[in-house]
Protein backbone atom coordinates (compact mmCIF):
# COMPACT_ATOMS: atom_id res chain seq x y z
CA UNK A 1 0.00 0.00 0.00
CA UNK A 2 3.06 2.19 0.24
CA UNK A 3 3.80 1.65 -2.35
CA UNK A 4 0.77 2.31 -3.73
CA UNK A 5 0.68 5.98 -2.45
CA UNK A 6 3.88 7.17 -2.94
CA UNK A 7 3.32 6.34 -6.87
CA UNK A 8 0.08 8.15 -6.62
CA UNK A 9 1.83 10.92 -4.88
CA UNK A 10 5.11 11.44 -7.32
CA UNK A 11 2.39 11.18 -10.39
CA UNK A 12 -0.35 13.61 -9.26
CA UNK A 13 2.67 16.15 -8.26
CA UNK A 14 4.20 15.38 -11.72
CA UNK A 15 0.93 15.56 -13.39
CA UNK A 16 0.47 19.31 -11.58
CA UNK A 17 3.59 20.27 -13.14
CA UNK A 18 2.69 19.29 -16.38
CA UNK A 19 -0.60 20.92 -16.28
CA UNK A 20 1.18 24.34 -14.85
CA UNK A 21 3.86 24.26 -17.42
CA UNK A 22 1.10 23.91 -20.12
CA UNK A 23 -0.69 26.82 -18.95
CA UNK A 24 2.32 28.82 -18.91
CA UNK A 25 2.99 28.34 -22.70
CA UNK A 26 -0.57 28.47 -23.43
CA UNK A 27 -0.12 31.79 -22.18
CA UNK A 28 3.07 33.13 -23.21
CA UNK A 29 1.99 31.70 -26.96
CA UNK A 30 -1.16 34.10 -26.30
CA UNK A 31 0.03 36.90 -25.39
CA UNK A 32 2.39 36.93 -28.13
CA UNK A 33 0.30 35.55 -31.19
CA UNK A 34 -1.59 38.89 -31.10
CA UNK A 35 -0.54 42.62 -30.24
CA UNK A 36 -3.53 45.16 -30.60
CA UNK A 37 -3.65 48.52 -30.28
CA UNK A 38 -6.92 50.92 -29.44
CA UNK A 39 -7.52 54.34 -30.46
CA UNK A 40 -10.97 56.51 -29.36
CA UNK A 41 -12.44 58.73 -31.66
CA UNK A 42 -11.95 62.17 -30.38
CA UNK A 43 -8.42 61.14 -29.20
CA UNK A 44 -5.46 63.96 -29.09
CA UNK A 45 -2.94 61.21 -30.67
CA UNK A 46 -2.48 61.95 -34.46
CA UNK A 47 -1.40 58.30 -34.93
CA UNK A 48 -0.79 55.45 -33.26
CA UNK A 49 1.60 52.09 -33.75
CA UNK A 50 0.73 48.18 -34.13
CA UNK A 51 4.02 46.33 -33.60
CA UNK A 52 4.68 43.46 -35.14
CA UNK A 53 7.86 40.82 -36.13
CA UNK A 54 7.72 41.84 -39.62
CA UNK A 55 6.88 45.84 -39.44
CA UNK A 56 4.67 48.08 -37.92
CA UNK A 57 0.82 49.06 -38.92
CA UNK A 58 -0.36 52.85 -38.17
CA UNK A 59 -3.22 53.79 -37.23
CA UNK A 60 -4.07 57.67 -38.03
CA UNK A 61 -6.74 60.05 -38.74
CA UNK A 62 -10.27 58.63 -36.79
CA UNK A 63 -12.83 60.74 -37.53
CA UNK A 64 -16.96 60.55 -38.67
CA UNK A 65 -19.46 61.95 -41.01
CA UNK A 66 -23.68 61.57 -40.43
CA UNK A 67 -24.85 58.67 -42.74
CA UNK A 68 -28.31 58.01 -43.75
CA UNK A 69 -30.60 57.62 -40.63
CA UNK A 70 -28.46 60.19 -38.22
CA UNK A 71 -26.34 57.17 -37.65
CA UNK A 72 -22.59 58.42 -37.25
CA UNK A 73 -20.27 56.92 -39.57
CA UNK A 74 -16.65 56.12 -37.90
CA UNK A 75 -13.20 56.05 -40.05
CA UNK A 76 -9.76 55.92 -39.41
CA UNK A 77 -6.83 54.96 -42.00
CA UNK A 78 -4.53 51.80 -41.57
CA UNK A 79 -0.98 52.31 -42.93
CA UNK A 80 1.86 49.92 -43.89
CA UNK A 81 5.08 51.84 -44.15
CA UNK A 82 6.46 48.13 -44.72
CA UNK A 83 8.14 46.12 -47.88
CA UNK A 84 5.78 43.73 -47.18
CA UNK A 85 1.93 43.09 -47.38
CA UNK A 86 0.55 42.88 -43.59
CA UNK A 87 -2.60 41.40 -42.50
CA UNK A 88 -4.67 42.26 -39.35
CA UNK A 89 -8.39 42.67 -38.06
CA UNK A 90 -10.20 45.59 -37.05
CA UNK A 91 -13.27 46.40 -34.70
CA UNK A 92 -15.27 49.62 -34.26
CA UNK A 93 -16.41 49.63 -30.90
CA UNK A 94 -19.46 51.88 -30.11
CA UNK A 95 -20.28 54.41 -27.28
CA UNK A 96 -23.25 56.24 -26.54
CA UNK A 97 -23.25 59.60 -24.46
CA UNK A 98 -22.87 58.29 -21.28
CA UNK A 99 -19.63 56.58 -22.73
CA UNK A 100 -21.83 53.00 -22.54
CA UNK A 101 -20.78 50.39 -24.70
CA UNK A 102 -23.37 49.54 -27.78
CA UNK A 103 -25.55 46.46 -26.87
CA UNK A 104 -23.02 44.64 -29.45
CA UNK A 105 -20.08 45.47 -31.30
CA UNK A 106 -19.40 44.96 -34.99
CA UNK A 107 -17.95 41.83 -35.90
CA UNK A 108 -14.06 41.53 -36.24
CA UNK A 109 -13.01 42.53 -39.80
CA UNK A 110 -9.89 41.06 -41.29
CA UNK A 111 -7.95 43.40 -43.67
CA UNK A 112 -4.58 43.07 -45.39
CA UNK A 113 -2.61 46.47 -46.59
CA UNK A 114 -0.51 46.50 -49.68
CA UNK A 115 3.55 47.68 -48.85
CA UNK A 116 3.61 51.08 -48.77
CA UNK A 117 0.03 52.04 -48.73
CA UNK A 118 -3.03 52.59 -46.62
CA UNK A 119 -6.34 51.19 -46.09
CA UNK A 120 -9.67 53.23 -45.12
CA UNK A 121 -11.46 51.44 -42.81
CA UNK A 122 -14.94 52.25 -41.49
CA UNK A 123 -18.54 51.21 -39.85
CA UNK A 124 -21.73 52.47 -38.97
CA UNK A 125 -23.00 52.91 -35.85
CA UNK A 126 -25.97 50.43 -34.78
CA UNK A 127 -27.85 52.91 -33.15
CA UNK A 128 -28.64 57.03 -33.60
CA UNK A 129 -27.66 57.03 -29.68
CA UNK A 130 -23.84 55.31 -30.38
CA UNK A 131 -22.10 59.07 -30.72
CA UNK A 132 -18.46 58.13 -30.28
CA UNK A 133 -16.42 55.00 -30.67
CA UNK A 134 -13.33 52.95 -30.19
CA UNK A 135 -11.00 51.57 -33.45
CA UNK A 136 -9.23 48.20 -32.08
CA UNK A 137 -6.55 47.31 -34.49
CA UNK A 138 -5.12 43.64 -34.00
CA UNK A 139 -1.77 41.80 -35.54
Amino acid sequence: MKLFSKFFKLNLVGFSGLVLGLSVGLLALSSCAQQCIQMPYGTTETSMKVKATNGDLIITSPGSTLSSGNLLRGKAVIVNNTDKALSAKYQFQWRDMEGLPAPTNTPWQPVVISPHSSQVISDVAPTPQMNSYIVQVCR
